[in-house]
């Protein structure tokens, strides 16, 4: 079965209309980009770099492989470029100027795309990659990982630089396991909302629709189309499925080795020595004050005197009670999702501008410590503003 029996000819339009749209403004972004120079406005780095992502992470669902492969390879080259491991001039610029060219090219021609020699490119690409990277970690461009899962399936390889990137960006990596059937089209959702949200969230790195097991005509029908992402994002393991709307059996964290962690032989034994040596102390601890309990209403009740003490117990214990119920102050409010889009966007700053400034200080660059710590007042400052905004939102 070919991946065209998956799309339909109003989603592939729908992805070339907002492709396009997002290239409109490439060009004077580019330049702007390149006039600023070593003071790199990182808002519009950023938006090129969106572009470049949201044509990778279309294409990988549509099979447009060429698109996609090439739209990555620029991607590679604008997260260097944010991260100030790249400096734009010149030379950088009037590459990356000809590769969305090509792509917005490709784009145009999409039911031909595939067929499309983009060799030229990929190799200015990644030779811009390479040349500003450690000598050491050079052949973390052209070195491909295996993702394999804990029951040892390998579902795609990827570029060694986007797993050392996920943990120099301090972001953990999912492997997001998508059923079409049920948790898209059943949900009326459909694969480019998914994706969207996705990149909301994080980076795709890798998507698949894994045709083989879906089978041909003559074999028995199926009941799922597996659909897979590998992505890296800030959100932690234990509020991931929910942010992602996903079971949490169908997140799987991976290792920057690609493997997913097998726990479970240790995690079992972790988790009774916890359950063993978290009830022992509060056993010891419940007995010692119910023991002091018992004796002193025993002995008191006959004197006036513990009579007396006994009253304002309960006193106290109602008027406790009663303040927390006449409060009418409100415990939850509504926040706008584009707050809340906002919010994580300004957090996803923050990490990045941490990492730049852990850099800086391990080079000594005084004039990149100079640049992140601005960046980081300024980023705070939003995002104090941001959270202030969840106070006034409507009850």
């Amino acid at each position: 079965m070919s991946m065209a029996s998956f799309i339909d000819d109003e989603t592939l339009q729908e992805y070339i209309s907002e492709s396009l749209e997002h290239l409109a403004d490439i060009e004077q972004d580019l330049l702007a980009i390149e006039e600023g120079g070593a003071e790199i406005d990182e808002e519009i780095v950023n938006r090129v770099f969106r572009a470049a992502h949201s044509l990778k992470g279309g294409a990988g669902f549509l099979a447009l492989e060429t698109i996609k492969e090439l739209a990555h390879k620029i991607e590679n080259v604008l997260d260097m470029m944010r991260n100030r491991e790249i400096v734009p001039n010149p030379e950088i610029i009037n590459i990356l100027l000809n590769a969305f060219d090509k792509l917005r090219d490709l784009i145009n021609n999409s039911d031909t795309s595939n067929e499309q020699d983009i060799d030229e490119f990929v190799t200015s690409l990644v030779g811009l990659t390479t040349a500003h990277l450690e000598p050491a970690a050079q052949a973390s461009v052209s070195n491909m990982i295996p993702v394999i899962k804990k029951d040892g399936s390998v579902i795609f390889e990827v570029p060694q630089i986007d797993l050392d990137q996920a943990k120099k960006n301090a972001q953990n990596l999912y492997l997001l396991e998508y059923d079409l059937i049920h948790d898209v089209y059943q949900h009326g959702k459909t694969p480019m909302e998914i994706i969207k949200n996705v990149m909301d969230l994080g980076t795709i790195i890798e998507s698949l629709i894994d045709i083989d097991k879906v089978g041909t005509l003559e074999d028995a029908p199926i009941n799922s189309i597996p659909f897979y992402m590998l992505i890296s994002s800030i959100i932690e393991p234990d509020v991931a499925p929910n942010f992602l709307d996903l079971p949490e059996e169908q997140v799987h964290s991976i290792g920057t080795d690609g493997k997913e962690p097998d726990e479970s032989s240790p995690a079992p034994a972790t988790e009774a020595e916890v359950k063993e040596t978290a009830p022992a102390p509060a056993e010891v601890e419940t007995p010692a004050p119910a023991a002091p309990l018992p004796p002193k209403p025993v002995t008191k009740p006959a004197p006036p005197a513990p009579a007396a003490s006994k009253k304002p117990v309960p006193t106290k214990s109602k008027e406790a009670a009663d303040k927390p119920q006449k409060s009418d102050t409100p415990t939850s409010l509504r926040v706008n999702v584009e707050l809340l889009e906002n919010l994580m966007t300004l957090a996803g700053e923050m990490v990045l501008s941490r990492n730049q400034l852990m850099q800086a200080v391990n080079e000594f660059d005084q004039h990149s410590i100079k640049l992140a710590g601005q960046r980081i007042n300024l980023v705070t400052s939003e995002l104090q503003e941001a959270i202030m905004m969840t106070r006034m939102q409507p009850i």
